[in-house]
């Protein structure tokens, strides 16, 4: 069985056409991240995660300044942000056994609207920048990203959207930002595999 958590949660038809349960655990089943392991993958593939032990909690775990481990985000039990109750954080007012899984609107104009989010896409872009030629920077974004090389299909669609892609006077982020913003939010990143 040990050979099944070493397995990554890619599709293969031929295994899905014989078990399309996973009932002979052809696959890792997918496994949602909590708020906390995601905010610091954030961190963490942007290069800005400060892993350091002990000290004070922080707060404004969505300011995009707090670059500390979000186990030391500071938690008021009178006045939880908002963000905490839209990814389903645990009610610090009683014990829990676990946590609910939603999906709901508010993850998905957090993962379009933050501007903690759009700082990691900022900072992963400008990582990336030095890159020869576009090629390559989308290679090392997936490498940074996804600990893999972008499949051709994957490459053509990033590469045709950045030469297609306008900045506009009222756009936050550049068109490799946006990028970077629409891989890091894929359910492959915001999934565990």
């Amino acid at each position: 069985a040990s050979a099944v958590y070493r397995q990554a949660a890619t599709e293969n038809p031929a295994a899905r056409a014989v078990d399309p349960e996973n009932r002979l655990l052809w696959r890792m089943p997918r496994q949602r991240l909590d708020f906390e392991a995601l905010r610091d993958s954030l961190l963490a593939v942007s290069g800005r995660l400060d892993d350091s032990i002990g000290g004070q909690p922080f707060e404004g775990v969505v300011n995009a300044d707090k670059t500390r481990r979000t186990i030391y985000a500071f938690i008021n039990r009178n006045d939880l942000p908002g963000v905490f109750r839209s990814f389903d954080f645990a009610d610090p007012d009683s014990s829990a056994a676990e946590r609910p899984k939603t999906t709901v609107p508010q993850q998905s104009l957090f993962a379009m609207n933050s501007k903690f989010i759009q700082e990691q896409s900022r900072q992963l872009a400008a990582l990336t920048s030095s890159a020869v030629d576009d090629q390559s920077r989308l290679r090392r974004l997936y490498e940074r990203i996804f600990a893999r090389e972008p499949s051709p299909g994957e490459q053509g669609l990033a590469l045709d959207y950045i030469a297609h892609a306008r900045t506009t006077e009222s756009d936050k982020l550049t068109p490799w930002e946006r990028l970077t913003q629409v891989l890091l939010m894929t359910n492959e990143f915001v999934f565990a595999d």
